[in-house]
């Protein structure tokens, strides 16, 4: 909601914030309901790469269409709530890149899940 609802001044500061290589997650990210204010063009534009999808959006076909179609321009996808057979398995099908959960591995928080994700990468 912070980003969706961010004042210029908020925007401006994110957008420096990914310029300067700080990596920053749209966490709650719902595809089709954030479409019409942060298409994926918007996301591109202010520097985000990693999104965190809304687990309410998982397990549908419109979510797993929108994944393949953010891959494809270049963003990393987060799964988190990967608490369940059928949720870890829809995460890898649709192309999540990362996930977290009782079942994707050893219990991390939040921050050291970003902190180790972005350590893979250098």
């Amino acid at each position: 909601d912070t980003v969706l609802n961010a004042t210029k001044h908020t925007t401006e500061l994110i957008e420096r914030y990914l310029r300067n290589n700080i990596r920053l997650v749209l966490d709650g990210y719902d595809p089709e309901k954030h479409r019409e204010k942060l298409p994926s063009e918007k996301l591109k534009a202010m520097g985000f790469t990693y999104l965190r999808l809304a687990p309410e959006t998982y397990v549908k076909q419109a979510t797993a269409n929108a994944m393949f179609r953010l891959r494809q321009e270049g963003f990393q996808l987060i799964g988190g709530g990967a608490d369940t057979h059928d949720i870890v398995g829809w995460l890898a099908a649709a192309g999540g890149s990362y996930m977290s959960g009782t079942l994707a591995g050893v219990m991390v928080n939040e921050d050291e899940l970003i902190r180790d994700s972005l350590l893979r990468e250098r």
